[in-house]
């Protein structure tokens, strides 16, 4: 029963981290898109790319990073943030 249970208490725990893992890619994929967009839009502007479009750009890639990294955690892979 003992070793049935660690197996039962393995699978889960691997079944978690795969959850996580393609939330965490989803997440990531998304936050791409919009950073994408966002700097589309910013290489609209000829003279200066407004302050607060500056800053969503600076917060989402942040966020990005961090995502990347928790997913570099979960399974040892090295996550780079692609071009957009």
């Amino acid at each position: 029963m003992v070793a049935g249970s660690m197996q039962t208490a393995e699978r889960s725990r691997t079944l978690r981290s795969e959850l996580e893992e393609r939330r965490l890619e989803h997440r990531a994929t998304r936050i791409r898109l919009v950073l994408a967009a966002m700097h589309r839009i910013a290489d609209r502007h000829d003279d200066s790319v407004p302050m607060p479009l500056r800053s969503s750009i600076d917060d989402f890639g942040r966020e990005l990073a961090a995502i990347e990294d928790r997913l570099g955690r979960i399974d040892g892979r090295s996550h780079h943030v692609r071009a957009a």
